[in-house]
């Protein structure tokens, strides 16, 4: 026996997910604010979604086994139970692929320029953004003589 979710929408066939410790599920209910719509008067989709993450061997997936659009008067049942179904298959699975890192202060990436100095995850300054600074403060000190 393990952990799963079983999720039925309307009379529709149940989806089973196997709760895994190496990922994360999100169950949401997305309704967009119909003010934001560029059409008035337009009244937005309602979604269902069920979604998650996956973390495993240092690699970085999302996942999505379910996304319907969701009506007045639809029923939504989940329950969270110890059983054996076999798991529903996922609809879509993506591996996240970290973007290259970039300079925070001219935007160009670390295969464009000689050094990134990195002191954390939001600062990073690279050699030629490290000279012009150098300049403007040297610039700065002659002036104040």
């Amino acid at each position: 026996m393990k952990k799963q979710l079983h999720i039925k929408y309307n009379s529709q066939e149940s989806v089973f997910i196997d709760v895994n410790d190496d990922e994360s599920i999100t169950i949401s209910l997305d309704t967009p604010p119909a003010k934001l719509l560029k059409e008035k008067g337009k009244i937005p989709k309602t979604l269902f979604r069920v979604e998650g993450s996956r973390w495993r061997d240092d690699e970085y997936f999302y996942l999505n086994w379910l996304e319907k659009e969701v009506l007045l008067d639809d029923i939504i049942m989940i329950q969270f139970k110890e059983d054996d179904r076999k798991a529903t298959p996922l609809t879509k699975v993506e591996k996240y692929i970290e973007p290259e890192k970039e300079c925070t202060f001219c935007d160009k990436k670390a295969s464009e320029v000689k050094h990134l100095v990195e002191k954390d995850f939001m600062a990073r300054i690279c050699d030629e953004c490290v000279k012009l600074s150098q300049q403007v403060i040297d610039e700065k000190i002659q002036s104040s003589k």
